[in-house]
């Protein structure tokens, strides 16, 4: 039997926000819905680099690295 120690969840989430073609929110929270920004400006401002984050970086995080467990 294998003994696998599982770090606690504190229940993050992001939510990315389309505003307009090229304006995206992140809104980012935990599980009491706190905000839990993890980005060092103001997230409530849409922004086009948080639209290349949604569209390019996020989705090459998901199939490049999680799914082979290495994220």
């Amino acid at each position: 039997m294998l003994n696998i120690k599982l770090k606690s969840y504190n229940g993050y989430t992001a939510s990315p926000i389309l505003n307009r073609r090229i304006g995206v929110l992140l809104a980012e929270f935990d599980y009491d819905g706190n905000p839990a920004e993890s980005f060092p400006f103001n997230q409530a401002k849409e922004r086009f680099s948080m639209y290349v984050f949604k569209y390019h970086v996020l989705p090459a995080i998901y199939w490049k690295l999680m799914l082979k467990g290495l994220a």
